[in-house]
C-alpha cells in the first residue's frame, strides 16, 4: 500500500499536494524517487485549464451521484499502466479481457456534442435520479436563488421549489418527492424539507424529529421507498450519534440506531446504510457489495446507469474496477496510476463503457470498453458521470452539463 492509498482510505477527502507528499515520505522512511516510467500510457490531448469556479452541489456527496471529482492540480499529463488480469481477492466478479491501449471513434464526438443541459435558458446541475429514472436538476434562476425540479425521461422538467441562496447539504428524489437539506454557508445542516411535487407540499422534519437538544444534522439525507434517512450528532462531538427514520405514509419517526460513533448515512442504487443495518433495494446483480462494511465504513464507489453497475476499489497501486450488468455477467479489469498523480475516481457508466478520472489532474477523462479492454483517453470531457435511467452526462464547463446520447456510443478495440 503506498502513502497516497493510506491518505485516501483514512482522508478521502484529502489530496496530498507534492511538498506534503515529499516530507510525510521522508517523516517515513520512504523513497521520494519516481517510480519507472516503462510501460505507462499517457492521456494525450490535454491543455492546461484555468480552476473553475464552485458548482451548486451538495456538499455531502454519497457515492452514487453524483460523482464530483476535485481538480486540484495546475494541469498535466496524467498517466496509467496498463495491467490487465482478473482480481483474486475478489471471488464475486468474473475476469475480463487484458486492459490496452485504445482510441476513441470519432463518433464519439457527435455524441458528446449534445444540447447543453438548461432550464427556461438556465444551466441545470443535475443532483441525484430516482431508480426510474426521474432525474433531479437545480438551476439558478436569478443571482440569488436555487431552484429545483425534476426531468422525466422524455425530457420535461416540472419544477418543484425554489430556495434563496444558501448551502443545500443534501438532495434526493423517489421520484415524486424530493429531499433537501438547508443551512447556513459553513454551518450544520438546519433544515430537512420534504416537497412533494404533486401536491406542492412542504413538510419540515426536523423540529418533530427525536432527537436531543442541541443536536445537529452532518450527514446526507437519503429517501428510499418512502421513507426519509438521516443521521444527528452532539454539535462539535463525532463520537456518539443517532440514525432516524421518518415515514412518508403515517409522518411518524423512529430512531434506527445510537450509536457511539459517527452516524454515517450512505445512499445508492444499492439502497440505504447505517453502521448497524441497512435496507437494500432488491432486484440487483448478486455481485454487488454491500454499501458499507461489518465495520461501518464504505465497501467502495459505485456508479450506475440504471442497467449496469460499475464500482472501485484499492489494491495497492493499482484500482481495481468492476463493472457488472443485471443479468450475472461480470468483469474486472486492473489499472496503475503513476505515483504523481493521485489515484483514479471512478464517475460513470454506461451500457459496456465504464469512466473514470485521473485525480489531480485536469481534462484526464477516461474510457473503458469492458467489451475490449481497449482504454482511451477522452480529453474533450472534463467529468463524464451516469445515473438511473440511462442517463450520462458530460460536463464542459463551470456550470455546463450536456446530456450525452448513450444509444450513439460505438464500441473500440485495441491500437
Amino acid at each position: 500500500m503506498s502513502i497516497d492509498d493510506i491518505v485516501t482510505r483514512h482522508r478521502p477527502e484529502a489530496r496530498l499536494d507534492r511538498r506534503e507528499r515529499e516530507r510525510m515520505l521522508a517523516t517515513l522512511g520512504l523513497s521520494t524517487e519516481p517510480r519507472p516510467v516503462d510501460g505507462v500510457i499517457p492521456l494525450a490531448d490535454l491543455r492546461e485549464q484555468a480552476p473553475r469556479a464552485p458548482r451548486p452541489r451538495r456538499t455531502r456527496v454519497p457515492a452514487v451521484a453524483a460523482a464530483v471529482v476535485a481538480l486540484l492540480c495546475a494541469g498535466g499529463l496524467a498517466a496509467w499502466r496498463l495491467t490487465g488480469g482478473s482480481n483474486s481477492t475478489a471471488p464475486a466478479s468474473g475476469s475480463g479481457p487484458a486492459v490496452c491501449a485504445g482510441t476513441l471513434p470519432a463518433s464519439w464526438d457527435a455524441a458528446r456534442s449534445a444540447i447543453p443541459l438548461r432550464v427556461d435558458g438556465h444551466d441545470a446541475v443535475p443532483q441525484a435520479a430516482a431508480p426510474n429514472g426521474t432525474q433531479l436538476l437545480s438551476w439558478n434562476p436569478t443571482p440569488t436563488t436555487v431552484a429545483f425540479g425534476l426531468r422525466a425521461t422524455d425530457g420535461t422538467v416540472t419544477p418543484v421549489a425554489t430556495f434563496p441562496g444558501q448551502d443545500l447539504d443534501a438532495t434526493g428524489t423517489d421520484g415524486r418527492r424530493v429531499v433537501v437539506g438547508l443551512g447556513q454557508r459553513g454551518t450544520d445542516t438546519t433544515d430537512v424539507q420534504l416537497i412533494d411535487s404533486i401536491t406542492h407540499s412542504r413538510l419540515h422534519l426536523l423540529p418533530a424529529a427525536p432527537m436531543p437538544a442541541g443536536w445537529v444534522v452532518r450527514t446526507d439525507v437519503a429517501i428510499l421507498d418512502g421513507y426519509v434517512y438521516w443521521g444527528a450528532t452532539p454539535r462539535g462531538d463525532d463520537h456518539r450519534g443517532v440514525v432516524i427514520r421518518y415515514s412518508v405514509a403515517d409522518r411518524s419517526y423512529r430512531v434506527l440506531a445510537t450509536l457511539d460513533r459517527f452516524p454515517t448515512v450512505e445512499s445508492d442504487i444499492r439502497g440505504v446504510a447505517w453502521p448497524t443495518g441497512s435496507v437494500r433495494r432488491p432486484g440487483l446483480p448478486r455481485a454487488l457489495n454491500p454499501i458499507l462494511d461489518a465495520a461501518g465504513d464504505p465497501v467502495d464507489r459505485l456508479v450506475t446507469d440504471g442497467g449496469t453497475y460499475a464500482w472501485q476499489q484499492i489494491d495497492g497501486d493499482q484500482t481495481i474496477f468492476h463493472w457488472a450488468d443485471g443479468s450475472g455477467d461480470t468483469r474486472t479489469f486492473r489499472v496503475a496510476i503513476e505515483l504523481q498523480h493521485d489515484g483514479a475516481m471512478l464517475t460513470g457508466v454506461s451500457g459496456r463503457f465504464l469512466f473514470f478520472h485521473v485525480n489531480k489532474a485536469r481534462g484526464t477523462e477516461s474510457v473503458l470498453d469492458t467489451r475490449t479492454g481497449a482504454l482511451a483517453p477522452a480529453p474533450r470531457d472534463e467529468e463524464v458521470f451516469s445515473a438511473a435511467g440511462g442517463h450520462v452526462f458530460a460536463m464542459a464547463g463551470a456550470a455546463e452539463y450536456h446530456a450525452i446520447d448513450a444509444a450513439a456510443l460505438r464500441g473500440f478495440a485495441c491500437r
